[in-house]
């Protein structure tokens, strides 16, 4: 057990300056991952508005084509009217005129409109890849930061997991299970050690009898209130220290 106890002090001192590392890089990951939602965000945005432009391009683009033909169709008619010899054929060439003119006068408006709801999403979409831009820019500053951090501390993080990876290797996994449940759930923390009569995670008492077996480091003994194991304090400079 002792050399089990050992093995669970190394990895948790290892695993204690891996997370000084990851505290080093502060809260540029979490920005990074902002930055990155709001990215997606913004193309999302863009895309929208590009589609609305692309769709009141062909709608304008088929109301052109319609007032067209029926301005063709109504010069027809206004050419015709005149000619007509009874007056059936006068009221039906003046009904057309009139749907012509109703046509012309509704196409006319709709294309207006268009236009004017082009211009404001065009000031849209311009304010919206401004924006874009933006966020582009803060990222690669915050990926540049990152990259110099990972730069100044990244051979040591490996380093440190290939260690680990050996540690855990010679572990049973009964044993490693309970580290790392514990772990997960305390802060990182899976093996602490006693402060006088306490623990030092949680600093509730720990009764004489169990406190003598925990300096025999003869069995793996686990807080009754934290679920830490527990070792004697002579172990206590590798699990307080960082490097």
């Amino acid at each position: 057990m002792l050399e089990e106890l050992n093995l669970l002090i190394s990895i948790q001192e290892t695993d204690n300056k891996l997370k000084a590392l990851d505290d080093e890089k502060g809260d540029l990951p979490e920005q990074l991952k902002r930055l990155s939602g709001l990215l997606d965000k913004a193309s999302s945005e863009i895309n929208d508005s590009k589609d609305e432009l692309q769709s009141l391009d062909d709608e304008r683009k088929r109301c052109e084509a319609i007032l067209v033909e029926t301005r063709e169709r109504y010069e027809k008619s206004q050419a015709t009217i005149y000619s007509v010899k009874t007056t059936r054929e006068y009221d039906a060439i003046s009904s057309e005129i009139e749907l012509a003119t109703d046509e012309i006068s509704d196409r006319e408006y709709r294309i207006l409109v268009i236009s004017e709801k082009k211009t404001g999403l065009e000031e849209t979409l311009k304010n919206q890849e401004s924006a874009y831009e933006e966020l582009l820019g803060e990222q690669k500053e915050r990926d540049s930061e990152m990259e110099e951090r990972i730069k100044e501390s990244g051979h040591i993080e490996d380093k440190l997991k290939i260690d680990r990876k050996k540690f855990v290797e010679k572990l049973k996994k009964p044993v490693y299970s309970h580290y790392e449940r514990i772990r997960k759930i305390r802060d990182r923390t899976g093996v602490t050690h006693l402060v006088g009569d306490a623990c030092s995670f949680c600093y509730s008492q720990v009764p004489p009898q169990r406190k003598t077996e925990i300096k025999k480091m003869t069995d793996m003994i686990i807080c009754e209130v934290c679920g830490c194991i527990l070792v004697s304090e002579e172990h206590s400079s590798r699990l307080d220290s960082i490097f």
